[in-house]
């Protein structure tokens, strides 16, 4: 049933939506190598308080898919959406603090007009969680309309995410702990708002009717993975053994 807001939102959009949000929700070596590149841009940009290089960090994450597909999962009540998506966002935010962290034990601890600088720049407000909200609704909006989708970048730039997991870590090197814990809180907000609008604009949607395509994308990277995954030469082998005294009996009978 569509939603009388959205008459013109079809139902091969939202399949084609949920496919790609946890094809890009996939962990790999693209996804990761995406998000080192962001870190380290992201961490010169805390060092000389450059909001340009921050902006380019948050274009080039890919830290906004897990995040959509956790609000999904919650949507479908699907624990196997949820767990990828949980696990994807907790490697990467563990990964880009610790990416950061290391980052800032090659440069020098910055003058304390650049950490004033620093520290107004992720201190949590209510502005903050209004803009992540909002965003949130922009960007899953425009990730079910496929002709919206090319605004996907610069809605990712209105909420900042990678910005302040790279200033927990490297004011963690720094020794600036209250800036850590206010970037923290600043993440979490951020994270908190972008799921809790996802979760109103794919109930809007009545997303949870394509559960069912959800699990089969699930399954197919399951399937994937297995794939490529290398085989012991000895399972071939015990296997074809096995056939081999599986069929030593009948042949033995048929002559």
């Amino acid at each position: 049933m569509k939603h009388a807001l959205f008459p013109n939102i079809e139902r091969e959009d939202k399949a084609r939506a949920v496919r790609v949000l946890l094809e890009s929700t996939t962990q790999g070596v693209d996804y990761y190598l995406l998000l080192s590149l962001a870190v380290v841009i992201a961490a010169i940009g805390i060092t000389e308080a450059n909001t340009i290089l921050l902006v380019a960090s948050m274009l080039i994450a890919p830290l906004l898919y897990p995040i959509l597909s956790l609000g999904l999962g919650i949507v479908l009540h699907d624990a196997s959406v949820m767990g990828l998506s949980g696990r994807t966002l907790a490697w990467s935010t563990l990964s880009a603090a610790l990416l950061a962290f290391v980052s800032s034990l090659f440069v020098s601890e910055p003058a304390e007009s650049t950490r004033e600088v620093i520290a107004a720049m992720f201190t949590p407000s209510l502005g903050y969680l209004v803009v992540a909200v909002v965003a949130g609704v922009a960007v899953t909006y425009a990730l079910i309309r496929p002709r919206l989708s090319e605004h996907l970048p610069g809605v990712a730039v209105a909420v900042a995410l990678l910005p302040p997991l790279a200033a927990v870590g490297t004011s963690a090197a720094w020794g600036w702990w209250d800036v850590v814990f206010s970037a923290m809180a600043l993440f979490a907000l951020n994270v908190g708002g972008i799921i809790a609008a996802t979760v109103i604009v794919f109930s809007l949607f009545n997303m949870r009717a394509e559960r069912p395509t959800a699990q089969a994308a699930l399954a197919n990277h399951e399937d994937g993975a297995r794939s490529m995954t290398p085989q012991p030469e000895g399972d071939d082998t015990i296997a074809a053994a096995s056939a081999g005294v599986a069929g030593g009996p009948a042949q033995t009978k048929d002559s």
